[in-house]
């Protein structure tokens, strides 16, 4: 629970140019990790065993083998996410791992320079992959989520990972608000 980089989220506006702009199969798994919030490792272990495109509420499976808690839990899809993965899961075997997760921070940093957003802000607060889950909580917040719905889409035990570590405030629609 301890943060050990300091991470910023993406806008809207930056992360619609990033999975628009990025090559197929990166923009699908940063469209995954920002939608669902699922970690880089569990990502690259997801089946399509693990997705279910038609349940009246799709859903990504994440098995306790491959999440942080050791816990299976559904993770919900996004209407617009569920659409992308029909199309990718077409010819797909259902063993196949569903996604080609890159390796190194490189095509990251690639694809975010292409669409001009910097890794670093002037804050010293990067965007790196993890930053997608900073990204996802963010936008449950900023969409009127619940705490208590946002901790259970994040799949923490602790809310001020939820609340303080994975949101970030600076995005927070306070004028609104108040």
């Amino acid at each position: 629970g301890k943060q050990r980089r300091k991470r910023r989220s993406l806008t809207e506006e930056e992360f619609k140019r990033l999975i628009n702009s990025s090559p197929y199969e990166r923009s699908i798994v940063y469209h995954v990790a920002a939608y669902t919030g699922l970690r880089r490792s569990e990502l690259k272990r997801i089946t399509w065993n693990d997705i279910n495109l038609e349940a009246e509420f799709p859903f990504i499976v994440v098995r306790d083998c491959i999440s942080k808690n050791k816990i299976t839990q559904s993770v919900p899809l996004h209407p617009d996410l569920v659409e992308r993965l029909k199309h990718k899961k077409q010819g797909s075997e259902t063993n196949e791992t569903a996604f080609e997760v890159p390796s190194r921070l490189h095509h990251f940093k690639k694809d975010l320079k292409a669409v001009s957003i910097p890794f670093k802000d002037e804050d010293g607060r990067q965007v790196d992959f993890h930053a997608l889950r900073t990204t996802f909580a963010t936008f449950l917040h900023s969409n009127g989520a619940n705490q208590a719905v946002a901790m259970q889409a994040m799949r923490h035990s602790d809310p001020r990972l939820t609340a303080i570590t994975y949101n970030d405030a600076n995005l927070m629609p306070v004028g609104d608000a108040i």
